[in-house]
């Protein structure tokens, strides 16, 4: 029933995260990096691309001087630049030529930002520069001049924190320095290279003063953009969370309410299972009733009767005693009967035959009363009642139970020592059938467990597999101090009452069978628990004597189960 009635909240098992997911940070922190990531990629693709362009335009420029200067050199000096290789560098620094050169090419860039023109012969020497220092130098093994002697324009930016300019020493400055090759007018062969050094500082700083607007101004339109979308997401944010509380409520609610399904459903299926043993209860106690009063009436007849039966055979003996002093020679007819009765038996064992009936029907009286006590199973309603009488009557009606047993392994468990130990106890307002109930269960189960302790004492387990030599020596050794141990123990139930400090009515049922395991004790008294077999129990007896005294009597029901003590059922009740 209860898998069908939940079967609509099978999710309530699947909690949601406390932690929801936070929008707005989120937003934030990806539209940041995202916005920061496109100004840096834009900002390197910009200088990139104005760089390149800065090299290109520059480039140029430098290829359109080399032109010039080629113009100007080569009518005048071709041949000399076939014939100046053969010169040292001493003779080379000495050479009016190579003055003369040098002096024209500074005149050809005089009011430029060109710093410095290098010319290299096929060797890579430097014949002619506009630093002098520099004339002789070997530049061979240079990537530059190697890639413009084999016809390539190689052109490079870099800063120098010192520079040999034209006409004086520069620093801190951004040079394109290029490497052109020199070129025959006829027939186009290379002939030399040339070094060009422009001074693009200005261009460089403009890049990056450019580069820096680019920065701010896209920082400026993704703030302004982030800002706008900020107060979108925002308010987004704020309509998600209003949600997000609704449904944390909605499913704080919906799991309350689920809880609360659950406990009146296990409430109901406890109830309906007391209503039904209460109502088997009550069917028993009228049934009882019925009988009790059945067996009363005859009981009492014959009972009532033994006593003017007993007079009548005392006045009857003493008649024929009487006639036997009077009549000294009664015929043989009389004589013969007299024989055959055994009068004298007669006389002497029917006063002691009376005296047994009496003695049973005093018996069956009790029984009655034991019984008459226990129907009251019905009576709900709470009274003073004699909680020992109540005992009492629940012994008697378990004697068959207590006295030596056949058990269903075929052996004999001895009789059941029943030990009372009676401290004066009050009237104690309780429910009285429903403790007689409790008592019939605690002791039932007592018997139960005592039968059952029994029958494993005397259970012999041989041990698995081939029997090894020695093997049965020891299994009847186990089975002689098994029935020694067997014969040593006693069965017994011990059951004290007495009047607590607190004013309760403590009742104790104690007894010496197997000690109950403390995990078997925390559920001890949860419905349907049982560890009997199938068929011995449903697992509902201490449960509704533990509802019993707790709920309609205010009271305790305790379990205490330890090797010393044995196992203990602990009942304290307010006397009122």
């Amino acid at each position: 029933m209860k898998n069908t009635f939940l079967s609509a909240f099978s999710l309530r098992n699947q909690p949601t995260s406390d932690k929801r997911f936070n929008l707005l940070r989120n937003f934030s922190i990806v539209s940041i990096s995202g916005f920061a990531i496109a100004v840096l990629l834009l900002a390197a693709f910009y200088r990139r691309q104005a760089q390149q362009d800065l090299l290109r335009s520059t480039e140029e420029g430098n290829v359109a001087i080399t032109h010039v200067l080629s113009d100007a050199l080569l009518p005048t000096y071709r041949k000399y630049l076939y014939t100046i290789r053969l010169l040292d560098n001493e003779t080379l620094l000495s050479d009016q030529t190579v003055r003369t050169i040098n002096q024209k090419v500074v005149d050809a860039v005089d009011n430029s930002t060109i710093q410095k023109i290098k010319i290299f012969d096929l060797n890579g020497r430097v014949i002619s520069s506009t630093d002098a220092s520099q004339i002789g130098q070997d530049s061979s093994e240079s990537p530059g001049f190697v890639a413009a002697k084999s016809g390539q324009v190689v052109s490079q930016i870099g800063h120098r924190d010192s520079f040999q300019a034209i006409n004086q020493e520069i620093t801190d400055r951004y040079l394109l320095s290029s490497y052109l090759p020199i070129r025959a007018e006829k027939d186009d062969n290379i002939i030399g290279v040339f070094e060009v050094y422009r001074d693009v500082t200005p261009l460089q700083q403009h890049i990056y003063q450019t580069q820096r607007v680019i920065v701010l101004g896209s920082v400026l339109i993704l703030s302004g953009l982030y800002a706008v979308l900020f107060l979108f997401v925002r308010r987004a944010d704020r309509l998600l969370d209003h949600q997000y509380r609704e449904v944390l409520a909605s499913e704080g609610r919906y799991r309350l309410q689920t809880d609360e399904l659950e406990q009146a459903l296990a409430n109901l299926k406890q109830t309906q299972s007391r209503l039904i043993q209460s109502e088997k209860m009550s069917s028993l106690g009228q049934l009882v009733a019925g009988i009790a009063h059945e067996i009363n009436n005859p009981v009492s007849f014959i009972s009532g009767n033994i006593y003017p039966a007993a007079q009548y055979v005392d006045e009857l003996l003493a008649l024929l005693k009487q006639y036997q002093i009077e009549h000294t020679a009664p015929s043989e007819t009389v004589q013969e009967m007299t024989e055959d009765l055994d009068l004298a038996f007669l006389a002497e064992d029917f006063p002691r035959l009376l005296q047994s009936i009496q003695m049973g029907s005093q018996r069956i009286k009790q029984i009655v009363a034991a019984l008459r006590t226990f129907s009251r199973l019905d009576e709900s309603e709470r009274k003073p009642a004699d909680l020992q009488a109540g005992i009492e009557s629940t012994l008697m009606i378990l004697q068959h139970r207590l006295k030596e047993q056949c058990l269903k392994d075929r052996s004999v468990r001895p009789p059941v020592e029943v030990v009372k130990n009676f401290s004066p106890l009050p009237l104690v307002t309780c429910s009285v059938g429903a403790m007689n109930q409790v008592f019939m269960n605690i002791l039932i189960n007592a018997i139960d467990a005592l039968d059952e302790y029994h029958i494993n004492q005397n259970k012999v387990r041989p041990a698995e597999g081939t029997i090894a030599e020695g093997t049965i020596e020891k299994a009847i050794e186990k089975t002689d101090n098994q029935t020694e141990l067997a014969a040593e123990w006693t069965p017994q139930i011990t059951i004290s009452t007495e009047l607590s400090s607190t004013q309760e009515a403590v009742i104790t049922i104690t007894n010496n069978g197997p000690i109950i395991p403390e995990n078997i004790q925390e559920k001890i008294f949860d419905p349907f628990f049982t560890t009997k077999p199938v068929g011995k129990g449903i697992g509902l007896g201490l449960s509704t004597s533990h509802t019993i005294v707790t709920q309609q009597n205010k009271g305790r029901l305790l379990c205490v189960s330890t090797p010393e003590a044995g196992t203990q059922f602990i009942i304290k009740l307010p006397l009122s």
